[in-house]
Order: structure tokens, then sequence, then C-alpha cells
């Protein structure tokens, strides 16, 4: 069974550039806002994260981790 069905990342320019039509409503825009990024997880739950930094870490496979000491 998955419980991920989806996973996106979404840009957020700042207020001179529009939002992509699904973000719009979602949050109040202001000048003060920063440029921000929204990640919405879909499975039998959803969950939105709107923040203006984003890391991604690249998990090793398993032959690969096998391999360090």
């Amino acid at each position: 069974m998955s419980f991920i069905d989806g996973i996106s990342l979404v840009h957020l320019p700042e207020l001179s550039l529009p939002w992509p039509a699904e973000a719009v409503g979602r949050l109040d825009r202001s000048e003060d806002l920063p440029e921000l990024v929204w990640l919405r997880i879909t499975g039998p739950l959803e969950v939105d994260a709107v923040a203006s930094i984003v890391t991604v870490y690249v998990a090793q496979s398993d032959d690969a981790a096998s391999v360090l000491r």
C-alpha cells in the first residue's frame, strides 16, 4: 500500500509576478512577502507547506549505503 500518491513543489514568486492559479487564495499576498515555495504531498491525507527556503536531500540507495564504512 502506498501512503504517498504525489509530491509537488510549486514556485510562488514575489508580488510583481502572478502566482499559479491553484495557489491563488491560499495565502494573503503583500509587498513584504518574499518569493516562496509550496510543497504539497497527496495521499490518503493532504499535507501543504509554504516556505521561503527548501533543502532537498537525496537518499542513498541500499547498494550505495551497504559499501559505506
